[in-house]
């Protein structure tokens, strides 16, 4: 599974120092359908690969912590587990297969900068701020917009039925926010069916409608910069 965040919806619920791109859904975790907490990481900037150092910042924010607290999380729980190999080169897409085959899966160091990269890698292949506006689910403060309409939306690009669902949560007077989309992946980080009964059962705490907040603007743009210095240290 992957998940996304809408740092729109993250800056209102929370003090953001750092966004990423523009009017991007920011990474939050990769998780693969394995097992979790294989072993603890304790890495410092210096132990990322010079792309994910670069694309970091960009594309797997933590937005409102430690950039390497967050990403060590990830590394540990998810990661740690990970199993490249299961991946079939000829059925995954081919940025993938290259973004896998460029690191030393033997090294442990090499293979969880593969699995950031795998991440990264399949973000920016997916828009997902470009395709929900180029059919007509704008970002707004004022606004709100059909949860099915969101999920109806990726599911028709994807080609998949009941492979996609939201993250909602209520804030700020019972207002329902649509924080996070996540998609259930096959073991070639292709798009698949979750099952009807698990969207239905997740999508029922959404509701029918959902805030979906414009990107936010930081007071301080220098803050921006926050998540590089951090990867630098």
């Amino acid at each position: 599974m992957l998940s996304l965040s809408w740092p729109g919806t993250t800056c209102v619920l929370k003090h953001c120092t750092a966004l990423g791109r523009p009017n991007y859904f920011g990474l939050h975790g990769l998780w693969p359908e394995y097992k979790m907490n294989c072993g603890n990481v304790h890495w410092s900037g210096k132990d990322l690969s010079d792309e994910n150092r670069r694309d970091l910042p960009l594309y797997w924010n933590s937005m409102y912590n430690s950039e390497m607290g967050f990403i060590n999380h990830e590394l540990s729980k998810h990661a740690t587990c990970w199993q490249p190999r299961q991946a079939d080169p000829e059925a995954s897409p081919s940025q993938i297969v290259r973004a896998i085959s460029h690191y030393d899966l033997g090294t442990l160091n090499g293979k969880l900068n593969a699995f950031i990269q795998v991440a990264i890698t399949w973000s920016k292949n997916h828009d997902l701020f470009r395709i929900l506006e180029e059919n007509g689910i704008f970002a707004s403060d004022e606004q709100n917009v059909s949860s099915w309409d969101i999920v109806k939306t990726f599911e028709e690009h994807f080609g998949v039925r009941n492979s996609v669902f939201l993250i909602c949560q209520k804030r700020h007077g019972g207002k329902n926010y649509f924080s996070e989309i996540r998609f259930c992946l096959n073991d070639n980080y292709q798009v698949e069916s979750c099952g009807e009964d698990f969207i239905q059962k997740h999508m029922q705490y959404c509701g029918e409608e959902v805030l979906y907040p414009r990107f936010p603007e930081l007071e301080d743009q220098d803050q921006l910069k926050k998540s590089a210095r951090d990867l630098q240290d």
